[in-house]
């Protein structure tokens, strides 16, 4: 029911007056049933919960937090925390093993439409799945246990499955050069981990003091792995667009920027002249993205078929 504002009694019309009369005679209950709400709100996804959760991670010998008993998933260490696996090397490993095989079973099935348009569009959005852009942010202290490089090469191989040729290092640096740039658009997962990595931590220090109201100035991420994500960083920009003080971070669409910028001074400086020629004429006089990089037409919009494929 709506908030009714304070009047005086004389101006109240008889709806209004109605309505004062219903919640006089049911306000106690429904404040009694708001107050256990919010108390089981705050005990089940509250502060409680939260700072349970916080010392228990820090501590792997603690036992799991009261609030965890029925959460069939949470009662060990070797856990998961919003759809992140936490706690020893081989219980990650192992998880992420399985997220692997799940995207070898998305890559199968693109190959498996024989279709090279759509094939490449979809694989154009490939880095576009929520869940590889998620897991990479999160899990880069875990990256080099394979399945980043497993997943790059799987879009490496399905390219080659288009192109029915192999690919080499140079053409395959131009696969991952923007459409505009006279590339295929096809973003790997390796060179955006540090960044990625970076981007979180930067987000999640500035929400922190929102969730922990006594959150300040603590060093709750070890020094060790936002260094190895910002050398990580640094290996795939150029030396002007390097990280070099911790204080002074750049946002998301820098770190990005400066990776693909880096992609494409590495492919200029190996090609041929007449290659190199060629595609800074493609830069220079392309103003639209060429008509097979675009989706499919349909009657519900230029984007419907894909999205469907995608789906």
């Amino acid at each position: 029911m709506p908030l009714i504002h304070a009047k005086d009694p004389k101006s109240l019309n008889w709806l209004e007056k109605k309505s004062l009369n219903y919640l006089d005679t049911s306000r106690d209950a429904s404040i009694t049933q708001a107050m256990i709400s919010l108390g089981t709100l705050e005990q089940s996804h509250g502060i409680d919960i939260n700072y349970a959760k916080t010392d228990w991670i820090a501590n792997m010998e603690a036992p799991p937090p009261a609030q965890f008993i029925g959460i069939t998933h949470n009662t060990t260490f070797n856990t998961t925390l919003v759809s992140v696996p936490i706690g020893r090397s081989a219980h990650i490993k192992d998880e992420m093993d399985t997220m692997q095989r799940e995207c070898d079973s998305q890559f199968d099935k693109i190959i498996a439409l024989m279709q090279s348009q759509i094939m490449l569009l979809l694989l154009m959005n490939s880095m576009q799945l929520s869940k590889v852009k998620y897991f990479i942010q999160t899990i880069f202290a875990s990256y080099n246990t394979g399945w980043i490089g497993k997943f790059d090469e799987r879009i490496k191989r399905s390219m080659e499955t288009i192109t029915l040729q192999p690919i080499t290092p140079l053409q395959w640096l131009q696969c991952q050069l923007s459409i505009r740039q006279g590339g295929f658009g096809l973003k790997i997962a390796r060179p955006y981990a540090g960044a990625a990595f970076i981007t979180s931590v930067l987000t999640a220090s500035k929400l922190l003091p929102s969730i922990h109201i006594t959150f300040e100035n603590v060093n709750w991420i070890p020094t060790v792995e936002i260094d190895n994500a910002i050398h990580d960083y640094n290996t795939f920009t150029t030396d002007k667009d390097n990280i070099i003080d911790l204080n002074f971070l750049p946002e998301q669409s820098s770190l990005s920027k400066n990776i693909a910028a880096n992609t494409r001074r590495k492919f200029l400086a190996k090609c041929n002249p007449r290659t190199k020629a060629l595609v800074t004429s493609i830069i220079s006089t392309q103003t639209h993205p060429p008509t097979y990089t675009r989706s499919p037409t349909s009657s519900h919009g230029p984007t419907s078929t894909i999205k469907n494929y995608i789906r």
